[in-house]
């Protein structure tokens, strides 16, 4: 993401992308990385819905991007 945007569609429309970039991976994730990906992302639209700073939610959700990447990276090199 390249600049904050405080947009519940866009917001909602980032996390279910994210969740099927999870789904959809050529690598597939650990268990237990991918069920921490999908259990945060679900978190951070129900605080999203709940009122929480949205400007706070993008950068969380940017986090979870970069957890993903770094996922998928260790499971390209470590089989």
């Amino acid at each position: 993401m390249t600049a904050p945007v405080r947009d519940e569609a866009l917001l909602t429309q980032l996390i279910g992308q994210l969740k099927q970039d999870i789904s959809e991976l050529d690598y597939p994730l650990e268990p237990a990385h991918e069920a921490c990906l999908v259990m945060l992302s679900t978190q951070l639209l129900e605080s999203f819905q709940g009122g929480a700073d949205k400007a706070e939610l993008f950068e969380q959700l940017q986090l979870l991007e970069d957890f993903l990447d770094v996922c998928v990276l260790r499971q390209v090199t470590h089989g």
